[in-house]
């Protein structure tokens, strides 16, 4: 791998933020896809001989081809996958899966006990994704998948190249994800499916989106690529789009559920963006609020911004130096320390000078006076339209899902 560099002061972060366009991340897939998701060796040969860079032009010193450009080509998938135009067909299939399961359970007015709620979300919401993603026949024929999945997540000692005899279920966990994944491959070669789009095309049942099939394509050009090869990139992007995602909604709904008046406020907020209580606003069909509008409540986003983080400080306290320094993060003169949730963390009120995640200046000497109630509470009322959500200040400081930790 090379030498490891620990990079702490936020103004260095920032720095090699902006010069990421120069950087390569090639080391860093080699690691994984060899280490985590057993690339076979002569697909990873290109990681180790690609120096074009991920940029859409290549180094002026590369040579090499356009289809063995693998840092870009595996830098492109995911990126359009996730956050590109297809993401958003992709974003309503998921929503309609997941209002759709959480209907099928279960609920009345008294309180269910579960043994474990971090299990509840990972069972309940990456079938809703993998669905939206690769369509509904991934799981059909391989319904162990996910439990898979979780299996094979579950275990560090992929990277510390631990032997087979030592983490067995988890080295067959994996071995059964890339089966499924070259079988669902297999498939449709072997039964040329169609890529026209529309109700009721096999299309619909194994390419969902049709951007998947394009990217197929690009995988199978590059030299030393096989089914084996593109199946551990598929388990690559499978992984990145719910290891992180899933503990992240977990910590969110954990805080809000501790706090019952920040849980009232929130769904008091999501049914504001309908006609109709919480309950029925969420599952009502083509009437229920869309994400995107539940998505820009800014208490939720606080929320949202804060709770994963406040995780990952817990959990990895000693290496965020950087990430908790109270010379630049607001804890309102010790009232919210960063290790510990504060739903309004993010959340600027304009005539607060307290307000916001980062220390204003002088912002020890001043006096707080005080603020209306309704914006201390965060009440869905007059202050909604007030406070916004801010992040300025914070490159450096603030890093979603502890930065992949």
């Amino acid at each position: 791998m090379g030498d490891l560099y620990v990079i702490r002061r936020a103004e260095w972060v920032s720095s090699l933020w902006k010069e990421s366009v120069n950087s390569s991340s090639t080391k860093l897939h080699s690691f994984a896809f060899d280490r985590l998701f057993g690339m076979p060796t002569q697909a990873l040969t290109w990681y180790a001989e690609d120096h074009s860079r991920f940029a859409t032009k290549p180094h002026p010193n590369s040579r090499v081809r356009p289809n063995n450009r693998v840092d870009r080509i595996t830098h492109q998938a995911p990126k359009e996958f996730l956050s590109g135009p297809a993401s958003a067909p992709m974003s309503d299939r998921f929503t309609a899966n997941i209002v759709e399961r959480f209907s099928q359970l279960k609920m009345d007015n008294e309180w269910t006990k579960i043994t474990d709620l971090l299990e509840f979300f990972q069972v309940e919401m990456i079938p809703a994704n993998l669905e939206a993603m690769y369509g509904p026949a991934m799981l059909a024929q391989h319904p162990e998948f996910c439990h898979d999945f979780w299996l094979f997540n579950s275990s560090p000692s992929f990277s510390r190249r631990f032997p087979r005899w030592m983490i067995p279920k988890a080295y067959a966990a994996r071995e059964r994800l890339l089966g499924s994944i070259k079988h669902r491959q297999k498939y449709i070669a072997s039964h040329n499916i169609s890529m026209e789009e529309g109700p009721g095309c096999d299309s619909d049942v194994y390419w969902s989106p049709s951007t998947i099939k394009k990217w197929h394509d690009r995988f199978l050009r590059m030299d030393g690529f096989d089914d084996d090869a593109v199946a551990s990139l598929y388990l690559g992007i499978i992984w990145a789009s719910n290891a992180n995602i899933v503990p992240a909604v977990f910590w969110m709904v954990l805080e809000l559920y501790r706090c019952p008046s920040l849980l009232s406020k929130i769904r008091l907020l999501i049914a504001e963006c309908s006609s109709h209580s919480f309950r029925h606003a969420i599952f009502s069909g083509p009437q229920s609020p869309q994400p995107n509008e539940i998505a820009k409540i800014p208490l939720l986003q606080s929320v949202f911004a804060d709770a994963p983080s406040a995780g990952s400080r817990l959990r990895h306290a000693s290496l965020r130096a950087q990430v908790c320094d109270e010379t630049v993060w607001n804890t309102r003169a010790g009232e919210h320390p960063l290790d510990s949730f504060w739903a309004e963390r993010f959340l600027i009120y304009p005539t607060d000078p307290r307000s916001g995640p980062v220390k204003r200046l002088g912002q020890q000497e001043r006096s707080a006076g005080k603020i209306q109630a309704s914006q201390v509470d965060g009440d869905a009322g007059s202050s909604k339209t007030e406070r916004y959500v801010s992040f300025d200040g914070l490159a450096g400081f603030w890093i979603p899902f502890g930065g992949g930790l």
